[in-house]
């Protein structure tokens, strides 16, 4: 990204040292500022920080501002349609009143409305979720999309892979013997999770096996833990629980199952995280999580706070071995198939082409089945390219950057943030064509179309002017650059300005 882009990361913090990982690999500078978005709600500071960030977006003059999250998104959509910015992007990654009831309920989800309403162009990370808030009418359909096959970021099959070495060492430090069978759940600990049913589910499963084990990895939000402990007193010596951890992939390699038992999700990247070391997954029957699990595929469902249905899938998964391996080398196989990282940040560059020269292409149904607009893989070049080139693109995510960095690691913004994932994973395209053995990626070759007579954007007035440059007549990811290896040949000449706003 930061190859093709000027980027700034603007989030609330004083510490932008995880920055400086892309331009110490050579990818390009990222400026970094700091914004004053807090996580929770607060009217005084909320203004504030809305007044901010309009300020910010008329100064620096962006031709695209791109938020994620809830929060973040109400201000920063609302801020650059106040200051002019032309093109404004929300993703959508879940919805938390989609658990509520009442006045909360209608109030959260007004906010997602007027949220969509301030935004010109609308991402979600799941097909499910889309259904869902076109249904609740809180998106359209024709402003909605959907890139690739889902996901915000896309999964590193590089970094989640089987490791034996990793089962081992994690088994040792654990005390878990190696004929232990690993129940994983790994991510925020809270209600919403499902966490207390996983407790009561595996409570009642341990009377049936004395050789299952439940571990337990993430910041514990709510004060659950000692919850969980309350409601497995009698198993307790099979519990583990880790309250932080910056390689969630060894824990992966160490389990049988991994667990998601929650009641909302936008999407189930940590369950595709889980599917590249090669284990199967066990969770509710939620939107969300049904684009990141093939049932009876790659993994089982089960009705959202049905406990007993919970035991009946986990005791399955643990009594047949064979059905157990089966579904986790499928799993392994779908998430290198049509979540690796590169495919994902194509479709997502490719997007922004689109997006610069009014060529995204309108979501379509074939067999009834959604189809992304960027082919099978989620990347499609654009051909036909104005003349005349936008020099800044904001990008508005989401949440404040964790001091431990545990947030990336559960597969939202992954360990340097959304940004810094997108430029790395540009090096993952050549890999992949030299992994060929671990990785299924081909994108469809363009048809080339006629280029159109330049017709002046209106975007540019809010550009610096710039000596024009040659025009690559292909997109960043387009087949032919990809089948070269070349990360220069993805790119292109070609250079424009490109800006990141976390809070």
């Amino acid at each position: 990204m930061a190859q093709k882009y000027d980027v700034t990361v603007m989030a609330n913090t004083d510490d932008f040292s995880f920055l400086n990982v892309m331009q110490d690999a050579g990818q390009g500078r990222v400026k970094g500022v700091r914004n004053h978005i807090q996580r929770k709600i607060s009217m005084l500071h909320d203004v504030g920080a809305l007044v901010h960030l309009v300020r910010f977006f008329r100064q620096k003059r962006f031709d695209v501002v791109h938020s994620v999250t809830p929060k973040a998104g109400l201000l920063s959509m609302v801020a650059g349609r106040l200051a002019g910015v032309p093109i404004r992007v929300h993703t959508f990654t879940g919805q938390v009143w989609a658990t509520r009831t009442g006045m909360s309920r209608r109030g959260l989800r007004a906010l997602d409305m007027v949220t969509a309403r301030a935004a010109t162009n609308i991402l979600v990370d799941s097909s499910s979720q889309r259904e869902f808030l076109i249904g609740q009418r809180v998106v359209a359909s024709h402003t909605s999309r959907v890139l690739a096959h889902g996901s915000i970021s896309g999964v590193d099959t590089i970094r989640f892979r089987p490791s034996m070495e990793a089962r081992v060492r994690i088994r040792q430090q654990l005390k878990i013997p190696e004929t232990g069978i690993v129940l994983l759940y790994l991510g925020r600990m809270n209600r919403d999770k499902g966490v207390l049913d996983l407790a009561e589910a595996f409570n009642q499963l341990s009377l049936q096996r004395s050789d299952v084990f439940l571990l337990l990895v993430g910041p514990d939000e709510a004060n659950i833990i000692p919850q969980v402990l309350d409601i497995t007193q009698a198993t307790q010596d099979r519990v583990r629980c880790m309250a932080y951890t910056d390689a969630p992939e060894d824990y992966m390699a160490a389990a049988e199952v991994f667990c998601l038992p929650s009641y909302r999700e936008g999407f189930g990247t940590v369950i595709i995280e889980a599917g590249a070391v090669g284990i199967p997954c066990v969770a509710s029957r939620i939107y969300g999580v049904t684009d990141a699990v093939e049932e009876n595929v790659t993994g089982l469902l089960h009705e959202a706070g049905n406990v007993s249905e919970l035991v009946s899938r986990l005791l399955q998964m643990v009594v047949d071995v064979e059905q157990r391996q089966a579904m986790g080398a499928r799993a392994r196989r779908r998430a290198i198939r049509d979540f690796d990282k590169a495919q994902v940040t194509c479709a997502l560059l490719d997007y922004y082409e689109g997006l610069l020269h009014g060529q995204v292409a309108q979501q379509v149904e074939l067999a009834g089945n959604k189809v992304s607009p960027f082919g099978e893989l989620g990347s499609v070049g654009f051909s036909n390219k104005s003349a005349a080139v936008p020099k800044k693109i904001g990008i508005a995510a989401g949440r404040e950057l964790p001091s431990n960095r545990y947030e990336s690691s559960c597969g939202k913004f992954c360990e340097h943030g959304f940004n810094i994932r997108l430029a790395k994973s540009l090096d993952s395209v050549s890999q992949s064509i030299d992994n060929s053995d671990t990785h299924a990626y081909s994108t469809p070759t363009p048809t080339p179309t006629p280029t159109p007579t330049p017709t002046p954007s209106p975007i540019l007035k809010h550009s610096k002017r710039r000596k024009p440059r040659p025009q690559s007549t292909a997109s960043p990811c387009s087949s032919q650059d990809v089948t070269t290896g070349s990360v220069s040949n993805l790119f292109g000449e070609r250079r424009t300005d490109l800006i990141h706003l976390w809070p």
